[in-house]
C-alpha cells in the first residue's frame, strides 16, 4: 500500500473515532474525558505505542515544535526508559506540558490518546481513575463502556503492530521517519 493510502486510512479511523468521542461527550454531559483533563496523561499504564504511520503523523508535529521544547520531549523519553527498566507502574505522556497540562502535538496526536477514556478496557484496566472511581462506585450507568481492544486491533490489522515512543524515538534519532 502507498504512503497516501495508509494515511488515508489513518485519517479515516481518526475520523471515526472523534464521531463516537463527540457522541460521548454529547450524550454525557457529566463525562470526564474533556478539554483540560490531562488525567490519563499522566498516568499512562505504559509508554505509548504507535504504528508507523502514526509515528510518521506525531513526528510532523514534533517537528514543529521548537528547538528548546523538542529537547525537552526527547529527555523525558530518556526517562521513560529509566523508570521502565525500575518498574514504574504509571508513566508521565512525553509530549504532555508539564505546566499546561495540554498536549503539545495535540492535532497529531495518535489513536490511543484520541481513545483513551472513551474505549475503555475493561480487561486491563486501560481507561483513568476518573473512570475508575465511577465503575468502582458501581456507577456503570455514567461509564461508556467502549472497545479500544478492537480499534487497536483493527489500527494494526491496517497499519501493522505498534511499537513503544521509545524505539521510534531511537529508531530516528535527528531525521524524520
Amino acid at each position: 500500500m502507498t504512503r497516501e493510502g495508509t494515511h488515508q486510512r489513518l485519517a479515516v479511523l481518526y475520523d471515526r473515532i472523534e464521531e463516537r468521542t463527540s457522541a460521548i461527550l454529547e450524550g454525557q454531559p457529566s463525562w470526564p474525558c474533556r478539554k483540560g483533563c490531562d488525567t490519563c496523561c499522566r498516568r499512562l499504564a505504559r509508554p505509548p505505542e504507535l504504528t508507523r504511520e502514526e509515528w510518521a503523523h506525531v513526528w510532523e508535529g514534533f517537528r514543529g515544535l521548537d528547538a528548546g521544547t523538542r529537547q525537552d520531549i526527547r529527555a523525558r523519553v530518556r526517562e521513560l526508559v529509566a523508570e521502565e527498566a525500575g518498574g514504574a507502574r504509571h508513566f508521565v505522556c512525553p509530549f504532555l506540558g508539564r505546566d499546561t497540562g495540554a498536549c503539545l502535538v495535540y492535532a497529531h496526536r495518535p489513536a490511543v490518546c484520541r481513545m483513551y477514556g472513551f474505549y475503555v478496557s475493561r480487561g486491563e484496566g486501560r481507561y483513568c481513575d476518573l473512570v475508575d472511581e465511577r465503575a468502582q462506585r458501581g456507577d456503570f450507568d455514567s461509564v461508556v463502556w467502549g472497545n479500544q481492544d478492537a480499534v487497536e486491533h483493527e489500527l494494526a490489522q491496517e497499519l501493522g503492530p505498534p511499537i513503544s515512543i521509545v524505539a521510534w524515538f531511537e529508531e530516528a534519532g535527528d531525521e524524520a521517519p
